[in-house]
């Protein structure tokens, strides 16, 4: 489970109503360790290649649990499924991403799904 800055901050309403329609539903949420923001304002603008590092890095983490991304916020969602995409579908930017994951021990593989809650909800 991908919270997103803004479910920590700005809406947190969105936070708790996510893990207690989860719970009613029997929905298993495990909250990413050591996540961080999708970078989709300010960083994304001026960074777009740290942007894509960061959502990389991201997803690597839950690669590591063998987990799919789960995301409450849609431009996570967006932020997430973009770079997914990106790295997927151009093998020299991922090897570039995965150089500088590699520094901090981490690799890009591209196992993850990445899906809006809603899109759970309606299935």
């Amino acid at each position: 489970f991908f919270p997103g800055c803004v479910l920590e901050s700005a809406a947190k309403e969105d936070y708790l109503a996510t893990v207690a329609v989860a719970k009613k539903l029997g929905i298993e949420l495990e909250e990413l360790d050591g996540w961080t923001c999708c970078g989709a304002s300010h960083v994304q603008d001026i960074a777009p290649e740290i942007t894509l590092a960061t959502n990389a890095r991201n997803i690597a983490l839950a690669e590591e649990k063998g987990l799919n991304l789960l995301t409450v916020c849609n431009t996570c969602t967006l932020m997430l499924r973009e770079a997914k995409n990106e790295l997927d579908k151009n093998e020299k930017e991922k090897n570039e991403v995965n150089k500088k994951l590699a520094q901090i021990g981490k690799q890009y593989r591209g196992t993850t799904d990445i899906t809006h809650f809603l899109w759970v909800l309606i299935r």
